[in-house]
């Protein structure tokens, strides 16, 4: 199982079961060392989309998902370079919705496979 932390389509509990078939729930979590900015192109779209960068003093609120990293995922996903980050670079807070059982107690990884994106 892995973990994904990100913002944005990543927070509606909609959009990750319909979209990337991500049944988990979501942890609030902040993500230190990163930003927000505009830095994603999908050049067959047309579009760029929001990401984040790396920021020596940047907190980025998000949330941390877990869940596999299926096709629907990846395809979706496809313009954004997953990047791991250390359990000691995020800051867990609270359950952000608990229908399907997620917890800041079920973490328990000293890595995460995390995305600080969409």
């Amino acid at each position: 199982m892995d973990y994904i932390f990100g913002y944005g389509s990543l927070v509606s509990r909609y959009s990750r079961q319909h979209y990337s078939k991500i049944l988990s729930g979501a942890v609030v979590a902040t993500g230190k060392g990163w930003c927000r900015s505009w830095c994603v192109s999908y050049p067959d779209e047309g579009a760029t989309y929001a990401g984040a960068l790396g920021d020596d003093f940047g907190l980025l609120n998000g949330v941390l998902v877990a869940t596999d990293m299926g096709e629907a995922l990846a395809e979706r996903e496809r313009g954004y370079q997953f990047t791991s980050l250390h359990i000691d670079d995020l800051m867990v807070d609270e359950l952000l919705d608990d229908e399907y059982g997620i917890g800041a107690h079920g973490i328990d990884s000293s890595e995460l496979n995390t995305s600080p994106q969409d």
